[in-house]
């Protein structure tokens, strides 16, 4: 009976033996072909293959990371733990194509989002609440093209490092082309600008240009009606008032061709009082002449 207590002692030992190396050899380390650690069939097309998070460097120091956190993100990290800085490229798949990349930032909201503070070195590309395209520096401040809901296909400026939060709007290109300066709303202007401009020439195509004032069909205001007008309205027809000017601003060709207008007017008028004049002068001057024959 002790003898047979002492095979199967002997027996079950062996058995251990045997299948440990089966349950824990998990490496593979062949003679030639491709190495598996983490996995007893590496790969084909792969020297090395390793199944699990892999780890190169010495804890507390720059350390190097491959592998996956969980099931549903592939990720690489190079990290200093001493000073806690990282490069980290995540994927929300098994594939880095559909990934996005953070430089400066572990929480990229684009495919490239480049980050050093709020908004200052910035170079982000992607969907997010904030643009599509932002550029943007502390110093020099920023330009972006929006695709917040309100904002699609907007490029703007904001100068001396001011961002969305504070300060205001600089210059705006809008999804129309239309341009605002100084206002962040041009309106149906391809160009709006609130503040002065100053420019060696600015030429303005107008039509029509009024020489249809000195056509015979021309209806000309006489000045007893345009006399009327100024007294009722206040200012010359045709010519909007300051109240109307001060609301919708002016045309600067329809506003030209409008002085033009007035100016032509005048100066027919001008010369039909030369006329009337120059005649009352020649019968003043024949009336005078008979008198001066009756006296000789």
């Amino acid at each position: 009976m002790k003898r047979s207590l002492t095979k199967s002692y002997f027996l079950s030992i062996a058995i251990l033996f045997l299948v440990s190396p089966s349950i824990a050899q998990t490496n593979t380390f062949p003679a030639s072909g491709n190495v598996g650690i983490g996995t007893l069939n590496p790969e084909n097309g792969f020297q090395l293959d390793v199944s699990g998070l892999g780890t190169i460097g010495t804890p507390g120091n720059a350390r190097l990371y491959l592998g996956t956190f969980d099931r549903n993100n592939a990720f690489i990290q190079a990290r200093d733990q001493a000073t806690n800085q990282n490069l980290k490229f995540f994927a929300s798949s098994y594939s880095f194509e559909i990934g996005n990349v953070g430089i400066g930032t572990s929480n990229p909201f684009s495919r490239l989002h480049v980050k050093d503070g709020p908004h200052t070195g910035t170079i982000a590309l992607g969907d997010d609440a904030y643009p599509t395209l932002l550029c943007s520096s502390a110093s020099s401040g920023e330009f972006r093209i929006d695709n917040r809901s309100s904002f699609i296909g907007y490029l703007t400026f904001y100068p001396n490092g001011q961002n969305t939060t504070v300060g205001s709007e600089a210059m705006r290109i809008c999804a129309s082309g239309n341009i605002g300066i100084g206002t962040t709303d041009p309106k149906n202007y391809r160009l709006a600008v609130n503040g002065k401009i100053r420019a060696q020439e600015i030429k303005v195509e107008a039509s029509p240009w009024p020489d249809y004032v000195f056509a015979d069909s021309y209806s000309l205001p006489t000045l007893q009606e345009t006399e009327k007008h100024i007294k009722e309205k206040g200012h010359l027809p045709g010519i909007p008032s300051a109240a109307e000017v001060k609301a919708n601003g002016i045309d600067l060709g329809e506003m030209n061709a409008k002085l033009l207008q007035k100016i032509e007017e005048l100066t027919l008028h001008l010369i039909e009082l030369k006329k009337q004049s120059e005649l009352r002068d020649e019968k003043q001057n024949k009336e005078i002449a008979k008198l001066r024959s009756k006296f000789r």
